[in-house]
């Protein structure tokens, strides 16, 4: 039950924070940038109803690699790893992984993590 609520709490925050941050993203001209947090909002919005329909593994699962594509699009959106303040997101993705899903959680976004810095940097 806590876990649920931790994670509607999340949701909440990132789908207010991902507004603003599209809506200022559009008013700078960054259109590419803003049209896919947008387009993340419907994703958001399900994973609040799974959590409260009690799909609560799904909808962190769904949360997490929501986090996850953001860090990546990110950190390829500025061109790479080296010197990016993005890749300091992973460790507070396997934290948010940990607090929802347990030790599960560390051991598969630690691995995601590590897959994903690779990827990017063979890119």
């Amino acid at each position: 039950m806590q876990r649920q609520r931790t994670l509607t709490v999340i949701l909440w925050a990132i789908g207010i924070m991902g507004n603003v941050v599209a809506i200022q993203n559009l008013l700078q001209g960054a259109y590419v940038v803003a049209i896919i947090a947008f387009s993340l909002a419907p994703i958001g919005l399900l994973a609040l109803f799974l959590n409260r329909k009690g799909h609560f593994y799904i909808a962190a699962l769904m949360l997490s690699g929501l986090i996850l594509f953001v860090i990546d699009y990110d950190i390829c959106d500025v061109g790479g790893i080296t010197g990016d303040l993005a890749v300091i997101a992973f460790p507070v993705l396997v934290v948010i992984g940990s607090l929802l899903l347990g030790k599960k959680g560390i051991y598969l976004f630690s691995l995601l993590s590590i897959i994903s810095v690779a990827v990017i940097s063979a890119m």
